[in-house]
């Protein structure tokens, strides 16, 4: 088993059985310093002489990931083909993490080559990102393509083989924003820092981002009896929330433009559980700018800035499955990646269990061996006893570089 920390640091446990971390250290000891010539295969684009200070923050972040990802990725594939060299296991799961990083964080590139019209559209894109940073995506798929080639070329005759993705990909159409109140509470003053966060006791005024519009952040009054530390008193919110909207309308960057562009009463304003007591909508063309007035200068990119990802997730994946007793030329309809699972066991002549959501995919199987080989049942396996070692794992700052990365890939914020 090869964890997904293994190329962060150098932890105990990265790898199972312990004896393969030498290998693993050899092979992060040969690619780490050759991650600029890897980088080539994919795009010619070098981070270090990037001198367009136009969106260089995310064209460095998006490399960042391609040179982690690449990594890892080979590392996988470097793994998968020693364990096939020592011995074809009962089933082998391999699990390349490009494909789905690569889509998140050079899609809009990827658009300026095939889809230009949509591109010119959603995107701001140079002419020389488009040669250096649109083929990525294809370039890493037909790397990826390759790998799995050369797993499949190892296999012993008659191997079962499952191609799957957990989804599909897809532009992200509503070149979402990304709001942090925090530094904007405190240049007004509403908010206080305290030792874990905001000091409730001493603020007048929180905000969130709204969950259900990216671009919009809620504002709450701290309302004594609704909160536990509320300061400001019933009859003293519509007048708080009134001087807070002007507030938040006259606020402008350096050149004049509205930081929002609406400021409105929330529908349930003052009441417990409510959808904010005010909303205030981000104004896309304030991005980039620099707020003045009372208070100093702030960086608008401090409160709101674009998502670092341009593509997203869509619903629909892809399966193929190839070799053993599967059929040839069937097409495949109706499956879901809860099938997957039962169809392994299926397949290894192991119960599935009825608690599974599930089913195994027959009508990709052959007839006469579904025939012969009839699906067997169990309740459920979740009273199998697991042999797995217990107790705390160290990590050695693992958790943060892996938070790092998924901010970057917009998973979170």
């Amino acid at each position: 088993m090869l964890t997904d920390r293994a190329t962060y640091f150098t932890i105990p446990d990265r790898v199972y059985p312990g004896s393969y971390e030498p290998f693993l250290d050899s092979l992060l000891a040969d690619l780490r310093p050759r991650i600029a010539s890897l980088r080539k295969r994919f795009t010619p684009y070098d981070p270090s002489s990037d001198r367009d200070t136009g969106g260089a923050d995310l064209r460095r972040s998006a490399v960042e990931i391609l040179d982690q990802t690449c990594i890892r990725d080979k590392v996988t594939l470097a793994f998968a083909l020693r364990r096939l060299r020592e011995g074809q296991s009962d089933v082998m799961a391999v699990y390349f993490r490009g494909s789905d990083a690569m889509q998140h964080k050079f899609r809009k590139y990827y658009a300026a080559v095939h889809d230009p019209l949509l591109a010119a559209f959603l995107y701001d894109i140079k002419d020389w990102e488009k040669d250096e940073l649109g083929p990525v995506i294809d370039s890493y798929i037909r790397f990826i393509d390759e790998s799995i080639g050369r797993i499949v070329k190892n296999l012993d005759p008659g191997t079962t083989v499952i191609v799957l993705s957990d989804h599909d990909s897809g532009y992200r159409y509503d070149r979402q924003i990304v709001v942090r109140p925090g530094a904007l509470l405190e240049r007004l003053g509403w908010t206080v820092p305290g030792a874990n966060g905001i000091d409730m006791n001493r603020s007048r005024i929180y905000g969130v981002k709204d969950p259900e519009r990216a671009d919009v952040i809620r504002f709450y009054a701290n309302l004594r009896g609704r909160e536990e530390t509320g300061v400001i008193t019933p009859d003293e919110l519509d007048r708080v929330l009134a001087d807070a909207a002007s507030t938040l309308r006259s606020l402008r960057t350096e050149s004049g433009i509205p930081l929002f562009l609406e400021v409105t009463p929330g529908k349930s304003a003052g009441r417990k559980n409510g959808g904010g007591d005010l909303l205030a909508r981000i104004n896309p063309d304030a991005l980039g700018g620099v707020l003045s007035g009372e208070g100093g200068s702030l960086a608008v990119s401090k409160i709101a800035s674009r998502s670092p990802k341009s593509g997203n997730h869509r619903i629909s994946g892809i399966l193929v499955l190839s070799g053993g007793d599967i059929r040839k030329g069937k097409r495949i309809r109706g499956a879901t990646i809860y099938d997957i699972v039962p169809t392994l066991f299926y397949l290894l002549g192991l119960p599935v269990a009825a608690d599974w959501v599930g089913d195994p995919i027959l009508s990709a199987i052959d007839g006469d061996f579904v025939k012969s080989h009839p699906v067997r049942a169990i309740s459920t396996y979740d009273d199998v006893p697991f042999g797995g070692r217990g107790g705390p794992v160290e990590t050695e700052g693992a958790d943060e570089a892996v938070r790092r990365e998924l901010r970057s890939l917009g998973y979170i914020q």
